[in-house]
């Protein structure tokens, strides 16, 4: 047969034989022995003397393990050794623990770090990495047995590898050797003793040194013989031989006893009441035991009347009404404890084994009754229920009118909120809106004074100013109209079939000159020339407005504002696209809310009512459409309105014939002048005083120069800090300064005017519309 370990026979009665001192092969009946050693001189003879093992395949090729120089081919016609390289890296100079070869003809070689699956040819077909395996035992029906240090493993087929140590309960198991009897067993050498495993029955036995062993530490050497006898080898230099139908279990049910009863520490006689019972006069039955509530310290000793081996007995006992499971124990410390049981009914049950497992289910029982305290008698217990039950009565209800009183105070709470949110809403927006309608109005009726006074070449840029304010005027009365018309629900749509890419083109057109003027790149990209659609022109007009207007406000000088027109079958998308100050991930979802305003300081740095961008979302909505927005702060802002195409989702009433042409009365778009120093403030000439004026709109600030440059010298600013660098350099006369100002408030600048010795003699006149 095939033979693994110390010594193996060849196909030509040679007797090979491993040792830790050389390799040697003899022949009996040439009754001749041959020696190999390490001949420095031959690089193919055997490379070391340290040999754990010898190995014959099917092939009758004889391989040789060299400890640290891994495994060798013999070459029968040569006489010399040839070196088996694996394909790890690492693997050079290897040591190999065991090999392997099944009834497929392949083979099974184990490293210190991996097991290789090889063919008949040794190519290596599958590397899995396992260490410490020491033996192979091949199993027709279930596959091929693993035992290694980390415990018993199951190769189904080169890529399922099981571990079965925890189920079958040998965790902390080094498995040393493997071998297979004719029953259905497997046989395991381990540091704890020979282990017999039904494989069928998943149960198994331990044998030591207790049963008659010599020794409990095995190695990785093993045979079975032609007749079914098993060999192990032992740590202490012995074989332990046997033949497994030799072996019978010792199948006596053992009989369990009570040995002592304790309570408190005081020992409580049991009374073994069996031979009163003649039915059941082969068990121990015990008569029941009732105890005081102040004995609930219990000590239960038991044994099984096992006398073979009778160490190796194993317990297992529970108290019901207390234990869940079954508690296992030994004959080391066959006792059960418990402490402070409550009064009750308990049984204890525990059931024993002797020492080839063969168990008595049965057992032995007691019941023990605790007796409650006499204040804990049904009386007692009526008279503390009852208590009880008035106590959560009054609980509840103390709970119910806490509770009440508490969502009481937090509606108003909430209630008080929204008030306070509403009233500061209201406030914020007439407060901007006064600023808004008061500044158009003073730009409008102040020309007009003049205008009535004098008839003058400036006429015609007086009523300029007052025909662009008028309009801004216009417009924000007419947003505010429509928000209230959409409130009452009076707003309706009157579309009409219109290119839809030319009426924004022409829009777009109108604010050029404001890119000009802030340096802005305007870009206008359509994927179509024209575009067939149907939609109210006044009401997409405000919409776009609002959208290129808020656009325009909030990109600083230099950057890019693109819009963009696309469409598929079924909708077009239009968005304006800025690379301003951007939008913060808290005030995104707020900026379609009415008057919501993203910035609420006096120092914002662009002024507006909270009202465009809901108006936009209110009209578009009112096209059946939707619009949304994706901002990042500081990097710019997208805002994008999809309509659908075609006529099916409007209305007969809002459709009307297309009789008329389209006007656009898109409002003055607001200049953005430049704010250097050297464009706003040449360095003054002139023997008049010189007045600074620091306002950041430019209507006012041209009006206001208009007004004083008869009798003064006008330098201009249109914030504060670049205004602060003016009067430090210049010294003007008198200053006139807005409040309401980007970067740094009137007050602000006004402060730091006064705090600077440079400058604190300046007189400053501050203009406000703030009541």
């Amino acid at each position: 047969g095939i033979t693994s370990g110390m010594m193996a026979r060849d196909s030509s009665n040679w007797i090979w034989v491993a040792s830790w001192v050389g390799l040697s092969k003899f022949n009996i009946d040439r009754q001749e022995i041959i020696n190999y050693f390490p001949d420095s001189k031959n690089p193919k003879s055997i490379p070391g003397i340290s040999v754990p093992f010898v190995f014959i395949d099917h092939s009758s090729t004889v391989w040789v393990s060299v400890w640290s120089r891994g495994l060798y081919q013999y070459q029968p016609r040569t006489d010399d050794f040839a070196y088996l390289q694996l394909p790890v890296p690492n693997e050079k100079g290897y040591n190999t623990r065991a090999i392997h070869q099944d009834s497929h003809e392949d083979i099974l070689l184990a490293t210190d770090s991996h097991l290789y699956l090889m063919d008949s040819n040794y190519e290596v077909k599958k590397v899995h990495r396992y260490k410490g395996i020491n033996s192979f035992w091949s199993d027709t029906k279930n596959g091929i047995w693993i035992g290694s240090e980390h415990g018993l493993f199951l190769m189904t087929s080169q890529d399922s590898i099981k571990d079965l140590t925890d189920e079958i309960g040998l965790t902390g198991f080094r498995i040393k050797s493997i071998l297979g009897d004719d029953s259905g067993n497997l046989w395991l050498g381990t540091q704890k003793g020979l282990v017999r495993y039904n494989i069928n029955g998943h149960f198994h036995h331990i044998f030591t040194i207790d049963d008659g062993l010599t020794g409990n530490i095995y190695l990785p050497a093993c045979l079975k013989a032609k007749k079914g006898e098993l060999y192990f080898g032992l740590s202490d230099g012995g074989v332990l031989r046997f033949h497994p139908d030799s072996i019978r279990l010792n199948d006596n049910i053992p009989k369990i006893v009570l040995t002592s009863f304790k309570n408190q520490k005081q020992k409580i006689k049991l009374r073994n009441i069996s031979n009163l019972d003649t039915e059941n006069n082969d068990k121990n039955i015990y008569e029941d035991l009732e105890l005081k509530w102040f004995q609930n310290d219990l000590s239960i000793s038991f044994v099984a009347l096992n006398f073979t081996s009778p160490q190796k007995n194993q317990y297992r006992y529970k108290l019901e009404n207390y234990d869940s499971d079954w508690n296992n124990t030994d004959q080391n410390n066959n006792n059960a404890n418990y402490t402070n049981l409550d009064p009750g009914s308990y049984t204890f049950h525990v059931i024993g084994s002797n020492s080839d497992g063969v168990w008595n289910e049965e057992g032995v029982k007691i019941n023990i009754s605790i007796l409650p305290p006499w204040y804990w008698n049904t009386y007692s217990k009526i008279s503390l229920l009852i208590l009880f039950g008035v106590a959560l009565w009054f609980i509840r209800r103390y709970e119910k009118n806490r509770e009440k009183l508490r969502y009481a105070l937090q509606l108003e709470k909430v209630r008080s909120e929204e008030l306070e949110e509403v009233d500061k809403l209201k406030t914020q927006f007439f407060s901007n809106i006064s600023h808004e309608l008061k500044t158009p109005i003073t730009l409008i009726t102040g020309p007009v004074k003049e205008l009535i006074k004098q008839n003058r070449k400036e006429d015609k840029r007086y009523l300029h100013i007052i025909q662009g304010n008028a309009e801004r005027l216009r417009s924000l009365v007419d947003q505010l109209l429509d928000l209230a018309r959409i409130d009452a629900r009076k707003l309706s749509l009157q579309t009409r079939e219109i290119d839809f890419i030319s009426f924004c083109r022409k829009i777009f057109n109108f604010y050029i000159p404001a890119a000009e003027e802030k340096d802005i790149r305007y870009i206008f990209r359509s994927s179509l020339l024209t575009l067939p659609l149907f939609f109210d022109p006044d009401k997409m007009e405000k919409i776009v407005n609002n959208l290129l207007s808020n656009a325009f406000k909030f990109t600083p000088r230099g950057k890019e504002i693109e819009m963009h027109i696309e469409c598929d079958n079924a909708q077009v998308q239009l968005s304006v696209k800025d690379s301003g100050t951007g939008i913060s991930e808290n005030d995104l979802p707020k900026i379609f809310d009415r008057f919501f305003q993203a910035d609420i300081s006096h120092s914002r740095a662009f002024e507006g009512t909270g009202i465009g961008l809901s108006l936009a979302k209110e009209l578009t909505e009112l096209h059946h459409g939707r619009i949304k927005a994706e901002s990042t702060l500081n990097r710019g802002t997208c805002i994008e309105i999809i309509l659908p195409i075609g006529k099916e989702h409007l209305s007969p009433e809002e459709i009307v014939a297309d009789d008329t042409g389209v006007s656009l009365s898109t409002s003055r778009v607001g200049h953005y002048g430049k704010s250097t120093l050297a464009d706003l403030n040449p360095l003054p000439s002139s023997h008049l005083p010189t007045v600074l004026i620091v306002e950041d709109n430019e209507d006012m600030r041209g009006y206001l120069k208009l007004l004083l440059a008869k009798k003064y010298q006008i330098l201009e600013s249109d914030n504060g800090e670049l205004a602060l660098q003016v009067a430090r350099d210049v010294i003007p006369d008198l200053i006139v300064s807005d409040v309401m100002m980007p970067k740094m408030t009137g007050f602000d600048f006004c402060e730091q005017i006064k705090a600077d010795m440079l400058t604190c003699h300046i007189p400053i006149l501050l203009l406000t519309v703030k009541s």
